[in-house]
């Protein structure tokens, strides 16, 4: 009798934990709110809206083959490129995570995130470098590219410090310093909101030959008239009294000791870089030549219109006129080159006479003095 109560018992204890287990499971399921994932680049779409919500935990529901595409390419998104949206790409907000993970429970995927930074603080460097690039930008994308690189230079110095911990902008911004993956970061960021494409690269940075290895390093890559060039702002920043633009917008065979790695050095990369460096403006091109010619013509014809209207300077002449005795009358005196000379007055004292005469001619009219030292016979 006893047996068959417990063996009751049992029963009623197995069935009331299953009923249980599936009332929570699906009090649970009809509380989780999850998002649909049709792909792998849906997923890092979805991801990338998670790190900018700053959500530590969300849930996702996939297909069967979906998952199996997400385990497959589970690094991918710290190399994902969102040409239509730039500033949402995970090779860019990866770099302000700690990583995370995902597993599934039931038909859901669970994606976890960690966070180095709080919400209030992302929001505010974002903010900060949306404000920069309004500042930044020029109407010339070749302008707008030079001055997001001297400004960074001007502005920051590279974290030699043994633990080199300012990693991203928003600590190179807070302290003024950082290593290259922040000069990488700041470069990409404020040169995308200014509607310049442009990509995070990562590889080596040079050759130790004392100790055969390699370091590693970031920089980019930047569109000008549909054709990519190398950059590295934080090889141009190593000199703090000036700034440097040797790795300013460069070919692969003018950007020596950068090797890319991984998905970077696949020959897709290789084939869109130019084949030259960008040829650096002169003082006459890019519309800075027609000011300038603007300019010299101007002075050209101030100097021509001086030259052909300068005041001619009278020839002197000396009107020498024989008088007797005329103290006090006025005389007419007939000159050469149909000029007229007026004798407005003459005294003579002893054999000397003073005259006082006026020579008026087409163009000027001069006051001649002249001194007669002979009466006239």
């Amino acid at each position: 009798m006893c047996g068959k109560n417990l063996k009751k018992l049992s029963l009623l204890f197995f069935a009331f934990t299953l009923i249980s287990v599936i009332f929570a499971y699906g009090i649970r399921a009809r509380a989780v709110d999850y998002e649909s994932i049709s792909s792998l680049e849906d997923y890092h779409k979805k991801l990338a809206d998670q790190i900018l919500d700053h959500q530590t935990v969300k849930y996702y529901k996939t297909s069967e083959s979906v998952q199996e595409e997400i385990y497959a390419h589970t690094g991918d998104f710290y190399d994902h490129y969102d040409a239509a949206a730039p500033l949402k790409s995970g090779c860019y907000l990866a770099r302000y995570t700690n990583g995370g993970n995902f597993f599934y429970d039931g038909t859901l995927l669970k994606r976890t995130v960690s966070f180095p930074y709080t919400k209030e603080d992302m929001d505010a460097h974002f903010a900060q470098m949306d404000e920069l690039a309004a500042q930044l930008k020029c109407d010339d994308d070749y302008d707008t590219v030079k001055k997001v690189h001297d400004y960074l230079c001007n502005h920051f110095e590279y974290d030699y410090r043994d633990q080199y911990t300012n990693y991203t902008d928003i600590e190179g911004f807070r302290d003024g310093r950082m290593v290259c993956q922040g000069y990488a970061l700041a470069t990409y960021y404020l040169l995308n909101s200014c509607g310049v494409r442009t990509r995070i690269i990562t590889g080596y940075g040079g050759t130790d030959t004392a100790n055969a290895k390699e370091t590693n390093h970031a920089w980019n890559l930047v569109c000008l008239d549909n054709k990519w060039y190398n950059l590295d702002v934080t090889w141009d920043d190593r000199d703090a009294s000036k700034t440097s633009y040797e790795y300013f917008l460069k070919s692969d065979d003018d950007f020596a000791m950068h090797v890319r790695l991984g998905v970077y050095a696949a020959d897709s990369f290789k084939d869109m870089i130019s084949k030259k460096s960008y040829p650096q403006p002169s003082v006459f091109s890019r519309g800075r030549g027609l000011v300038y010619l603007v300019f010299f013509a101007v002075i050209i014809l101030l100097l021509s219109y001086k030259a052909t209207h300068k005041k001619k300077e009278p020839e002197e002449k000396t009107a020498v006129i024989m008088v007797n005795d005329y103290d006090g009358l006025i005389l007419d005196t007939p000159s050469e080159n149909d000029e007229t000379t007026d004798v407005l007055a003459a005294h003579t004292s002893g054999e000397t006479t003073d005259v006082l005469a006026s020579k008026r001619s087409d163009e000027t009219t001069d006051v001649l003095f002249s001194i007669t030292r002979d009466d006239e016979e």
